[in-house]
């Protein structure tokens, strides 16, 4: 028999800290909540160091290099429940193309059971990633790209929070209604039957390495 994956739960106030002082991982402690594939963990610590930045905050600074991969936290929330998603981040600038680094968010049990067959597009990385039938990428478009644009075609929807050049290099706080989110991307969904599965962070390869730094990582109501 299969021991089951840990996966981290929301607080009674509906909030749950993804990434951040109190919930992080380093080069001797990777928790059993997180999962990584694509690359090995020894790399994962040359191109994913945690450092702190100025104001004492944690800080993950992802580097992408000529190989695709994804780390994430396992999670156990309901969608309407804890229906935000705040973070900082800091981005170099794309060189006029989209930022090969970006938030995942995978949801699981709001799609029609006729569609739950979903081919996921994470599926070649390994087992670990825990089910899901829906996920949306969270990424800093190009300069030809708008704010606010919401790519739905894609076997991995993309919503587009900034674009361009423009603030690149700065600290910047969001927050997003993912709640909102997941209703324009599917509509005929049942919102209220979706589950948040999954938060973290994809990288796919690329000739010439950007950088993405991500702190205050967090879901709350």
């Amino acid at each position: 028999m299969g021991c089951s994956l840990s996966e981290a739960d929301i607080s009674p106030e509906g909030q749950l800290e993804v990434f951040g002082p109190s919930n992080s991982f380093s080069a001797e402690n990777f928790p059993d909540d997180w999962v990584l594939e694509g690359i090995e963990y020894e790399e994962l610590s040359s191109y994913a160091p945690i450092t702190k930045n100025y104001g004492g905050t944690l800080v993950l600074c992802l580097l992408s290099f000529d190989k695709s991969f994804i780390i994430l936290r396992r999670t156990k929330a309901s969608l309407l429940a804890s229906p935000f998603l705040g973070w900082s981040w800091n981005v170099s600038p794309t060189s006029g193309q989209a930022g090969a680094i970006s938030i995942i968010v995978g949801f699981f049990g709001g799609a029609p059971i006729s569609r739950s067959w979903i081919i996921e597009p994470f599926a070649n990385l390994g087992k670990k990633v825990p089910p899901y039938d829906r996920a949306i990428s969270i990424v800093w478009g190009a300069d030809s790209e708008i704010k606010g644009n919401i790519e739905k075609n894609n076997k991995l929807p993309r919503y587009i929070v900034r674009a361009g050049t423009k603030d690149t290099e700065t600290w910047l706080n969001e927050n997003l209604d993912l709640s909102n989110l997941y209703r324009q991307v599917w509509p005929e969904d049942n919102v209220v039957r979706a589950r948040i599965t999954f938060v973290g962070f994809t990288s796919v390869s690329t000739a010439v390495p950007t950088t993405a730094k991500f702190g205050d990582v967090v879901l709350y109501r």
